[in-house]
């Protein structure tokens, strides 16, 4: 079995011990490239409601930290918020979560 020890200890260099059986070994060569990312590979998760996204300054900090694509994966609003016109629908589910989706104010066009 896979543990953090085991990983950390791979990175930092130390030896391997033999895996009890049942278990993995794993090596980390930290000098080997596999594989490269596209500049545009880069992305951050965020929801619909951050309340900073519309501020004028934030595409210049995303732009700036090399962030190329972002992920509004919202949970159960996004089953509710309608992207070709910026609407929520009203929640069906409400009255069963302590989330108030119907306040969540339309604040992007794409």
């Amino acid at each position: 079995m896979f543990t953090v020890a085991t990983a950390l200890l791979a990175l930092a260099g130390q030896p391997a011990q033999a895996a009890p059986a049942g278990h993995a070994t794993i090596t980390v060569r930290a000098g080997e490239t596999l594989a490269v990312l596209s500049s545009g590979a880069v992305g951050v998760n965020t929801p619909i409601w951050n309340p900073r996204l519309p501020d004028p300054q934030v595409p210049g900090l995303i732009r700036g930290a090399g962030i190329g694509m972002l992920e509004f994966n919202g949970g159960g609003v996004s089953d509710l918020y309608h992207w070709r016109d910026g609407t929520l629908s009203p929640d069906p589910d409400a009255a069963n979560h302590p989330y108030d989706y119907g306040s969540l104010r339309p604040q992007f066009s794409f």
